[in-house]
């Protein structure tokens, strides 16, 4: 058989990664890729998406993985583009998703010759992927198509052995690249026992041993507590989680976001990042160890929590990586989860009635915090983002299939506040936390379920990924995206950064956390004023008065008002070289908040993308019911004045958990009377407190 050597090496690398199990494939346009792209091309079984740019390819493929469950393939060219992948490299090493990247480059003696378009591109993700393969020049001989098949093997297993997570191949190519440019000739023979050396693997996943066990780390009377971080979990760990759980009454927080099969149902703690804002709930956390799966917490409240525990913290990480700070009282165990929990399972039995005690308490708890969030929010409003979170939620009650994809910033910890308000499958890039690449991210997660997807995004991650619009729209991906514009970064706002331009220290806040701006407002506004129907309701959105450019005038003035008086007219800082005076206002909004001005419909319907702006409670619900009777990509913007916006959710955040206080506010009396060993029913001691 005559054949071109480049694209027959590339034939043998798709025929056994699509035996291995390979569905998907991300291909960016380039001319050194011609032999793998055509290769791929040939294969009708297989799904192929191309996309244009190679960041959203990356990210795109990152959602495949996310909605699949499975290794994906990402195919770039020579050069510049192999950079732009990194992004979702690095995303995919710090959530533990499979992506294949195989990057096409100009042979190895042209680095470093001046040739075009040629970058070293060797071991260039080194510090963000664990596994690399450098094919070389492909060689006409069966030995080095045995090879080929091996190596290819081995990076498919390497994906997802022992541990999810980018590898990266790159494959050189010398000209001619084009497959009917014929420049070798292929025996027969050899390319039967070629065929059936790929026919021969089993096409499922390559087994896991397991490696250690942690069950010796507990002891039958110890007071145990397990949380669970963001990773990919599998509906197999979750049910084990739930069967370790009840078994030995031991509690399940479960901070991960996405709901997985099954977990809905499941005896877990929801609302433990939430419930750490109440002091009398701490009190409680009477326990001896503490067991983490999963890193990247979305709740800051969990991560300053471990960062001052001085008990025993045992980090389950497949990786061996550790959990924060290092510290004395911190264990890592390099375990993969599967094999932990397992471990888990077969510890003894037994089991101290203060365990039982607090097992049942702080699921009590839980749902006592529940039951005042939903109160808080059981009436669909937009005059807050956290609100709007909430009313997303319940516009989809009757959609639980439908799956929701939150930008990092402030969407993300809107909806870790009301996560438990979502019965949906909820999707985050929490491994590095980026911004980049959402709208290409959430359109990668709609392919791979092959259903419409609602995406919460911000002004600023909008911005940064609106080319991928293009890959929305020309794909006609049903991705409903609401679009958050509070102008800017306002993130920052809840930052020391933001206290610095108030003249306000932050020197009672050595870590940085986030602090109630509430002195903002002109009067101590309680949250039953907030939550109730009021005519202050009105003067808080931002897009009820568009004559101001979208900011509601008595807002527009108070923030002004505000931040020349903390910091501009009252008490002005003076350089410490020039002596000239300082504005931090500007500086803020300059190089902090970083308004982009942008009309973002505008942009949208230069993509063909329906979009329109959403004024009321009404438009909301309309906006919602029509993509779903006809699902087509839309753009939904809703904008919002950050600072009255913050004061609102502050408000209602405090009203919840004062609730919750006044719920706990005998406590004491409660650890005295087990402390006694007169201890009733916890279930009953709780019902009776909080009638």
């Amino acid at each position: 058989m005559k054949t071109n050597l480049n694209y027959f090496r590339s034939r043998l690398i798709v025929r056994t990664l699509i035996k291995l199990g390979l569905d998907n494939v991300c291909i960016s346009p380039g001319s050194r890729n011609t032999p793998l792209t055509m290769a791929f091309a040939a294969e009708k079984e297989l799904n192929k998406h191309p996309i244009i740019d190679e960041r959203a390819s990356g990210f795109f493929a990152l959602g495949l993985a996310k909605s699949t469950g499975k290794p994906v393939a990402v195919v770039c060219t020579s050069g510049t583009a192999v950079a732009e992948l990194y992004p979702a490299i690095i995303e995919a090493h710090n959530s533990r998703l499979s992506l294949i990247i195989l990057t096409a480059d100009r042979p190895p003696y042209l680095r470093n010759s001046g040739s075009n378009q040629t970058i070293n591109q060797n071991q260039i993700y080194a510090a963000n992927c664990d596994h690399y393969f450098d094919l070389g020049l492909p060689e006409n001989s069966e030995e080095a198509f045995v090879n080929t098949i091996k190596v290819t093997a081995s990076i498919w297993e390497n994906s997802i052995h022992p541990y999810n997570g980018p590898v990266h191949v790159n494959i050189p190519f010398e000209k001619p690249l084009e497959p009917g440019s014929v420049d070798t000739e292929i025996n027969e023979e050899i390319l039967r026992r070629l065929k059936e050396r790929i026919d021969g693997f089993p096409g499922a996943p390559f087994p896991r041993e397991f490696s250690k066990n942690i069950n010796l780390l507990i002891g039958s009377e110890e007071n145990v507590l397990v949380v669970l971080g963001n990773a990919a979990y599998s509906a197999e760990f979750i049910k084990k989680c739930a069967q370790f759980s009840d078994k030995f009454k031991i509690p399940v927080c479960v901070e991960a976001p996405w709901k997985l099969p099954g977990l809905s149902n499941q005896p877990f703690v929801r609302n433990f990042g939430n419930l750490l804002l109440s002091k009398n709930f701490k009190k409680m956390l009477d326990f001896d160890k503490i067991i983490v799966f999963g890193r990247n917490f979305t709740s800051k409240n969990i991560e300053r929590f471990f960062s001052r525990w001085n008990k025993a913290l045992i980090n389950i990480s497949v990786k061996g990586e550790g959990l924060g700070k290092p510290a004395d009282n911190k264990l890592t165990v390099q375990i993969n989860d599967m094999d932990a929990i397992n471990s888990l399972l077969s510890s003894e039995t037994g089991f101290a009635h203060r365990r039982t005690a607090s097992y049942q308490f702080i699921k009590k708890i839980d749902k006592v915090f529940s039951d005042f969030q939903k109160e808080s929010f059981k009436e669909l409003s937009i005059n807050s983002e956290v609100e709007l979170t909430a009313g997303i939620a319940q516009l989809l009650q009757d959609k639980e299939d439908i799956p929701v994809f939150f930008s990092n910033s402030l969407p993300v910890r809107d909806f870790d506040y009301v996560r438990e308000l979502f019965r949906n499958r909820v999707f985050v890039n929490r491994g590095a936390s980026g911004i980049d690449g959402i709208i290409a991210t959430a359109a990668g997660v709609s392919t791979g379920f092959q259903l419409p997807t609602v995406l919460v995004i911000g002004d600023l991650a909008f911005h940064y990924d609106n080319n991928s619009l293009q890959l929305v729209a020309g794909k006609k991906i049903p991705l409903l995206i609401l679009l958050i514009n509070n102008g800017g970064g306002s993130i920052f706002e809840y930052l020391p950064v933001f206290d610095e331009v108030l003249g306000e220290t932050s020197g009672g806040n050595p870590r940085g956390e986030e602090k109630s701006i509430a002195h903002l407002s002109v009067e101590k506004t309680t949250a039953e004023e907030f939550i109730g129907k009021n005519t202050a309701d009105e003067t808080v959105r931002k897009n009820t008065a568009d004559e101001t450019g979208g900011k509601n005038p008595a807002e527009k003035k108070l923030s002004n008002e505000k931040f020349e008086e903390k910091n501009g007219k009252n008490s002005p800082e003076k350089d410490c070289f020039s002596g000239e005076e300082l504005n931090r206002t500007d500086d803020f909004k300059t190089f902090f908040k970083t308004d982009t001005g942008l009309d973002f419909q505008k942009i949208a319907a230069a993509y063909g993308i329906k979009q329109r702006e959403i004024k009321s409670e009404k438009d909301l619900s309309e906006a919602f019911t029509q993509f779903f009777d006809s699902p087509e990509p839309t753009l939904i913007e809703v904008k919002f004045d950050s600072v009255a916006s913050r004061r609102r959710k502050d408000a209602l955040k405090e009203g919840i958990i004062s609730s919750v206080n006044n719920s706990l506010s005998d406590f004491d009396k409660y650890l005295a009377t087990e402390q006694n060993q007169q201890i009733q029913e916890p279930d009953d001691y709780l019902r009776n407190r909080t009638r």
